[in-house]
């Protein structure tokens, strides 16, 4: 395969898939990850291993929900081997999922992809970085009925009461960031530090559907719905018509500002600190600190993600608009995605929908983040990490995806290029209970947080997340010599 297709098949992969989701953060819990720890936490980029971390390219899809399964033509491992470029199908086709149960659907779903990128250990008291992120996430939760009308699935006709609820949220952005991390303090035996990161937000699209008031009918094989709901969306005809302008974001339909900061604190026994600790005990001899190695026997760090927001405006542009709309549903027949497009955004010979008002102006604040996190040293190189996070939700979030409280974490082994790791998963309101495989060798790493996406062309929760970067780590102080043990 010429290089040109190859990598029009990779862009296409992270342009398209990342509608799925995401988990670069779980390889931002390692000391091998480099600028990946920046995005779990800003302060984390002044306590690496490594004077230099040079990010290639990164990319990583995540897809929860308690009761859909995603419907791909062949596991991960052949979809890896690009049998489905070679043989001309598509990696999933319509209708993407199949639904499990009568349950309501609950679905989060995150991508991102990491640009070239970097951070720099100036010394050790401070560092700097800069990323380029392209992000893509959502959340829905949408009634069983409503679940069946996106799904080309049959409404059940033995249930006597129907769910056409729907909030669903989506957004994609990118982001420019700058950020830095500073050691507030370093004697002893502890160490704190402070990180923040300001990022220019840069929209690219955003759709928002919610049901309000629902209320139906039915009689013989016929369900009339009546619903006043809501559609925030812009307009892909007019941003994709200049598509290198697009491309470029020089046509975004919104822009904005955001912000990330965080504590993190190691406790730092003399034994890891530096080799002569009787010596040095306050670390001011700085010819005797070892930057080169791993100090810490636990690590807390705490910090808040994704503060920002983003004004959309322009007519033709953006709108949001609210509708009063009633639907005429017959229950035998196949009701497939096209016919919902057509219920929620255009008139049709069995749908009949009014605008009641419309903007074209509107904010819309990320999902911000709180994130908790622990690491401990097992043993030698040995080190098990938990991350507990939890999205803040206001008035002000009714346009902003949710992010669902989870606990996830990474139990590794780490040499001096090479790792492996088990993550684990865990989303209580997606009744999310997973593990999976991280390896790092070299630059080079892949992972997934549910092990069966790579076998398994029928997953429910989805994981896959891998790239290339470079780390440079810190040299040995020729100051030090080791002393032969007594």
């Amino acid at each position: 395969m010429p290089l040109y297709k190859l990598l029009l098949v990779v862009y296409l992969f992270l342009k398209v898939h990342t509608l799925f989701g995401q988990n670069l953060n779980t390889f931002g819990l390692s000391n091998s990850s480099g600028i990946y720890a920046v995005l779990v936490n800003p302060a984390l980029g002044i306590e690496s291993i490594n004077c230099l971390s040079i990010n290639a390219i990164g990319a990583g899809i995540n897809s929860e929900s308690n009761n859909l399964r995603l419907l791909f033509n062949d596991p991960l491992v052949q979809n890896l081997t690009l049998k489905f470029y070679r043989d001309g199908y598509n990696l999933i086709e319509i209708p993407y999922a199949e639904y499990t149960g009568k349950k309501n659907s609950r679905i989060f779903v995150q991508g991102q992809a990491l640009l070239p990128s970097i951070l720099w250990n100036i010394n050790p008291n401070i560092s700097v970085f800069a990323y380029v992120r392209e992000r893509a996430y959502g959340s829905a939760y949408t009634g069983s009925d409503m679940s069946r009308l996106y799904l080309h699935d049959k409404i059940d006709q033995k249930d006597s009461k129907r769910n056409f609820t729907l909030d669903r949220r989506d957004l994609q952005y990118n982001e420019m960031a700058l950020g830095s991390s500073l050691v507030l303090h370093n004697k002893r035996e502890m160490f704190l530090a402070f990180g923040y990161t300001v990022k220019k937000l840069s929209a690219r699209k955003i759709n928002f559907q919610k049901s309000n008031e629902i209320s139906y009918v039915e009689n013989d094989n016929t369900v009339t719905v009546n619903m006043d709901y809501q559609v925030v969306s812009t307009n892909s005809k007019v941003l994709t018509k200049d598509m290198i302008a697009h491309l470029l974001l020089q046509n975004a339909p919104g822009r904005g500002y955001g912000f990330d900061f965080g504590f993190v604190f190691e406790l730092r026994p003399y034994h890891l600190r530096n080799t002569y600790s009787v010596n040095n005990p306050k670390g001011k001899n700085k010819s005797l600190q070892q930057r080169e190695k791993t100090k810490y026997l636990f690590k807390a760090h705490l910090g808040i993600n994704d503060i920002g927001r983003i004004n959309f405006k322009g007519d033709n542009v953006i709108f949001d608009r609210h509708y009063e709309s009633q639907a005429r549903i017959k229950i035998d027949s196949l009701i497939g995605t096209q016919d919902a497009i057509k219920f929620f955004n255009n008139p049709s010979p069995t749908t009949l929908s009014t605008i009641t008002s419309e903007t074209n102006e509107l904010d819309v604040f990320t999902s911000a983040s709180l994130n908790i996190g622990c690491d401990f040293r097992l043993a030698d190189r040995i080190f098990v990490h938990t991350l507990l996070t939890k999205g803040f939700q206001n008035s002000n979030s009714r346009y902003t995806p949710i992010v669902p409280f989870s606990i996830s974490g990474l139990f590794r082994k780490e040499w001096n290029k090479f790792m492996l790791g088990i993550p684990y998963r865990i989303v209580p309101i997606s009744q999310t209970y997973s593990f999976g495989f991280l390896a790092k060798a070299g630059p080079l790493f892949f992972g997934t947080d549910n092990l069966s996406s790579l076998f398994l062309s029928r997953v429910k929760n989805f994981s896959a997340y891998g790239g290339i970067v470079f780390n440079i780590r810190c040299h040995k102080s020729a100051h030090i010599t080791e002393c032969p043990p007594f």
